[in-house]
């Protein structure tokens, strides 16, 4: 199609600002997309290199037993301490296999606990026993499990350990569960716990000398 004169001339300025502009849409569409693109690669690779450096951190999750009482803690524990932290460390540990032979490990931070007081079990006072919790905190964590409640050097615990290992160097002991399995002690309290369920009890104060009396019943 033809058009002649000044008006024909205008009208295919027109058109070709027309068809110039949508091309300079077109061409800042693709760029702007490739942006895009290369944008979520590059995080995608960040991601990768972030998991190859193991700064990304793993969630277990693990589906641990709760009580009722502090009567069935006591019954279902295999040893009972009142235990200070003397040192800790992180190892992999292998728990298991599956079907196909291949070992299940995880990471798990072990803590060497110097017997108080032994409230149930074989172990003597100044023994030493190790107890494992799951993870290390930062790079593997489990569900249920805040950083306040891997063990602290120089602190002070009520342990309920369930195990059958005779070397807990070699396969360290495991707490029945993380809240009911380890009560912290402050100033020769338990403070925020509920004396016959081991459950939280806020602005509740329990002495140490009252919850020994109190285990006892049920050892």
């Amino acid at each position: 199609m033809y058009l002649y004169g000044e008006k024909g001339r205008g009208i295919l300025k027109k058109r070709n600002l027309a068809i110039g502009v949508a091309a300079g849409v077109a061409a800042a569409s693709v760029v702007g997309a490739s942006l895009i693109i290369y944008k979520k690669l590059s995080k995608k690779k960040k991601t990768i290199d972030k998991l190859d450096s193991g700064t990304i951190t793993k969630v277990i999750s693990m589906n641990y037993p709760t009580y009722e009482s502090l009567e069935e803690v006591v019954k279902e524990s295999k040893i009972a301490i009142k235990g200070e932290i003397v040192d800790k460390f992180v190892k992999e540990i292998q728990v298991g296999a599956y079907g196909n032979g291949e070992a299940i490990s995880h990471l798990y931070t072990v803590s060497k606990v110097k017997v108080l007081k032994s409230l149930k079990g074989s172990l003597n006072e100044e023994e030493m026993v190790y107890v494992k919790q799951l993870g290390d905190g930062s790079r593997v964590i489990a569900n249920n499990f805040d950083s306040e409640d891997y063990f602290k050097i120089g602190e002070q615990y009520y342990m309920f350990l369930d195990s059958n290992e005779k070397d807990s160097e070699v396969m360290p002991y495991s707490c029945l569960n993380p809240q009911q399995g380890a009560l912290k002690i402050e100033d020769n309290k338990i403070i925020g716990i509920d004396i016959h369920t081991l459950k939280r009890k806020f602005y509740n104060e329990v002495s140490a000398e009252e919850f020994e009396e109190e285990v006892k019943k049920y050892v």
